[in-house]
Order: structure tokens, then C-alpha cells, then sequence
């Protein structure tokens, strides 16, 4: 078994695998023969296994232009425990051209960051065509973290005939930005209304009686302006001139108190994670079709406002490292017990992360394990 032992310790499981097979015809009747070929057997398995989920990792990762994670979490493990093993879609690209690939994206991506504008009018544009090249370039997203995104200007509402409203408002000083309209509820929390990248929408639910109030926010590669109100024409937030309070996306998300506001099915017009709940000392739900990613937010004191709650601590969550620890592990310095929830997340074209604006009704749990 000492050939078999070296090749795996070589990263070429299905070498290994070979000689194992080898092995189980000459053991014979040799009990302690066959529990070692055996052991051996079983760490190749689980070799292979892996195998299996970081090519799909790999190949997920490449297609989202998530480069730097293709190569650091996938990409890596397959070059040093799997070598020998193929890509299991035979019309799929190979181990070495995937790697050729991410390198030379990161490559690129840092070139680009290392020429990007100081001058901010330019320097928003510049930052996305890094992440349109490499979308998990760390520096790319911290200096679009940074970047102020220009608020939609006055906002007006006007009723038409049949009742429906029309909301208008003059464009963000930011370029291709899309706008996310709310309507402002009697209860205090907002309801969606739409999204659109024009400068106008129209609101067919509108309730008869006085004129909603609604809210605007433009937002790009999840980088979200202040709310703009359209009872408040002149600047941003709240009519006594205190910014409004928002969510991750930019909107209000607080009612009164500072509370969380009425639970919205689908934040952000993402479907959310159900059945949230613990097993074995693991935090496990449903995961909706279409989502990949989620953002799990925990906070000691109490339910976390939104993602965005400043008192609360944040990490994301892949559907492949759910798949391989079987949940998700709550980090052992946070405070039990405590309140974890988990916000829905959605890759952009551009590969840049938007994280829902709140949680499902059925996505909070208070953890006491």
C-alpha cells in the first residue's frame, strides 16, 4: 500500500485508486492486510468526493468571474490533492486552462487597479471595469465600498385618471444606475413599487385617498444613494433634514423606534431561505431556487435590524461550503446566546454581490447553543 499512500500523498487520488484495486486481489484471506487497504481506500474516496464539489466549485466561480475564490478555495485543491482528477463535464475546460484563466483575470484586474482615476467622477466607472474583469478583486471592492453613489433628485408623485400614480424624479449624478422605488405604508414600514433604470414609474396599487409618500434610491453593484422622499423635494432623508433610516440597499427599513420594519416576502425581489433552524451544532435551512449566496448577520442584543446593522456581525455563505460542512458554523467569539438571521444574496452580471435589503419572516432564529 506504500504506492498507493505516495500517490495520494502526491495529489493523484485515482492513481492511488489503482493500486487499491490491485492491493484487494493480492490481500486474500489477510484480515489485517484488508483493513488497512481498506482505510487507505476509504481516505481516496473521500478525496475523489471533494474532487467532485471544488470542480464544481471551480467551474461556478470561473463562469461568475469569482477568480480570486476559484483559485484560493477550488483551483488550489484540485492542483495539490487532485491532479489526476478530470473535470467530471468532458465537454468542459481543464484544470490547467481554468487556472491559466483566473491567474491571468487577477492579473489583469490588478493592473487595472493600480491605473485607476483619483478624480471621483471618473474613478466609479474604472473601479467597475476591474470587477467586470475579476468580480472577487478585494482592493476593486473596498474602493467601491468607498464610493458615494449620487442620489436621485426631487421626487414627485402625480395621480392619474384610472387612479394609478406616477412617480418621477430627476436622475443620480452617478451613470448607470438603477432606481428602486417604495411606497410608504400606514404602518410606517415601505412596500416595493418597482425597479427600473428610467426616471420615471408607474404605481398601479396605490391606494385611493391622499397621495403616498414614496422613496427613491439609485443603486450599482450593490453600492446603494441615500433615500430621496418625494415629501421631502429638496434633499435626501427626512423632512426635518436627519438622514432616513435604511437598509443595505439604501432604503428605509426601520419603523418606529428603530425597529424592524413589516417583514417584505421577497427583499430586494429576492426569494428567501426557509425552515431556518439548528442541527448538530449547525445553523441549516432551505435554500430557495436561484440563490447561491446568503449573508448570515448575528447580533447578542437583539433581532439585527437589516444585514447592514452596524451592532451586528456579518459573513457570507456559499451554497458549496453549506454542501460540504452540512450548515453553517456559527463563529465561536460571537455572544450566545444570540439572534442570527440570513439575507438572500444576488450575483450581478458585473459579478458583484447585492445583498437583499432585509430577511424573511421564516429567516430569523435565536441561537442559544
Amino acid at each position: 500500500m506504500r504506492a498507493a499512500r505516495a500517490s495520494l500523498r502526491a495529489g493523484r487520488p485515482k492513481e492511488a485508486a489503482g493500486f487499491v484495486v490491485d492491493a484487494r486481489r493480492l490481500v486474500g484471506d489477510d484480515a489485517v492486510a484488508a483493513r488497512s487497504v481498506r482505510a487507505v481506500g476509504e481516505d481516496i474516496d473521500r478525496v475523489l468526493a471533494e474532487a467532485v464539489v471544488h470542480w464544481r466549485g471551480a467551474v461556478s466561480c470561473c463562469a461568475g468571474r469569482r477568480f480570486v475564490e476559484a483559485l484560493s478555495q477550488h483551483l488550489d485543491f484540485l492542483d495539490r490533492r487532485a491532479a489526476d482528477v478530470a473535470n467530471p463535464d468532458p465537454r468542459g475546460a481543464s484544470r490547467e486552462l481554468l487556472i491559466g484563466r483566473a491567474r491571468a483575470a487577477v492579473i489583469e484586474a490588478g493592473r487595472l487597479f493600480e491605473a485607476l482615476p483619483a478624480d471621483p467622477a471618473l474613478r466609479m466607472q474604472a473601479v467597475l471595469a476591474v470587477l467586470d474583469v475579476c468580480a472577487d478583486h478585494a482592493e476593486a471592492r473596498a474602493a467601491l465600498a468607498e464610493l458615494r453613489v449620487g442620489a436621485p433628485g426631487r421626487v414627485t408623485a402625480a395621480r392619474k385618471p384610472d387612479g394609478t400614480v406616477v412617480i418621477s424624479w430627476t436622475s443620480s449624478a452617478t451613470e448607470q444606475v438603477e432606481y428602486r422605488v417604495t411606497r410608504l405604508l400606514v404602518d410606517g414600514s415601505w412596500r416595493v413599487v418597482g425597479r427600473t433604470r428610467g426616471t420615471a414609474l408607474e404605481d398601479g396599487g396605490a391606494p385611493a385617498g391622499p397621495m403616498p409618500v414614496y422613496g427613491v434610491v439609485a443603486s450599482i453593484s450593490g453600492r446603494a444613494s441615500e433615500v430621496t422622499r418625494s415629501d421631502q423635494p429638496s434633499t435626501p432623508g427626512q423632512p426635518d433634514g436627519s438622514p432616513a433610516a435604511t437598509g443595505a440597499d439604501g432604503f428605509p427599513s426601520n419603523g418606529p423606534g428603530g425597529t424592524p420594519a413589516a417583514a417584505d416576502p421577497e427583499p430586494s425581489g429576492l426569494p428567501t431561505v426557509r425552515a431556518l433552524s439548528e442541527r448538530d451544532g449547525l445553523l441549516v435551512f432551505d435554500w430557495p431556487t436561484g440563490i447561491t449566496e446568503v449573508m448570515v448577520v448575528a447580533r447578542p442584543d437583539a433581532p439585527p435590524v437589516d444585514p447592514e446593522d452596524p451592532r451586528a456581525q456579518r459573513w457570507k455563505v456559499t451554497n458549496m461550503r453549506y454542501e460540504i460542512e452540512g450548515g453553517v458554523r456559527i463563529p465561536a467569539e460571537i455572544p450566545r446566546p444570540c439572534h442570527v438571521a440570513v439575507a438572500s444574496c444576488r450575483r450581478e452580471p458585473s459579478g458583484t454581490l447585492t445583498v437583499a435589503a432585509g430577511f424573511g419572516a421564516a429567516a430569523r432564529i435565536r441561537w442559544v447553543r
